[in-house]
C-alpha cells in the first residue's frame, strides 16, 4: 500500500467515531459551554479529514465527503449561537 493511502485510511478511521461523538453529544445543544466544545471536536474532524480530499483514492474521498457533513452541521449551530450572542 501506499503511504498516502494508508494515512487517508487512518485519517477516516480515527474521524468515524469523533463522528459519532458529535452525532450523539452536540447536535442540537443549546447549551453554550457544549456548543462550544462541539465546535472544537467539529474543526478537529474537519482538518483531520481535509488531507484526504486531494491525497486520498476516490472513494475514500467520497466518504471523506460524507463524513464531512456532521462536523460541518455542528459548525454552523456554533456559529449561529455565537451570533445570537449566546
Amino acid at each position: 500500500m501506499k503511504i498516502d493511502y494508508k494515512d487517508s485510511l487512518v485519517r477516516l478511521i480515527i474521524a468515524v467515531p469523533l463522528n459519532i461523538l458529535l452525532l450523539e453529544c452536540f447536535i442540537e445543544q443549546n447549551r453554550e459551554e457544549l456548543a462550544f466544545l462541539g465546535g472544537a471536536f467539529a474543526t478537529v474532524t474537519l482538518v483531520l479529514i481535509a488531507k484526504v480530499f486531494w491525497r486520498g483514492a476516490r472513494w475514500q474521498i467520497g466518504l471523506a465527503t460524507l463524513l464531512a457533513a456532521v462536523p460541518a452541521r455542528v459548525l454552523f449551530q456554533t456559529l449561529k449561537l455565537w451570533l445570537r450572542g449566546y
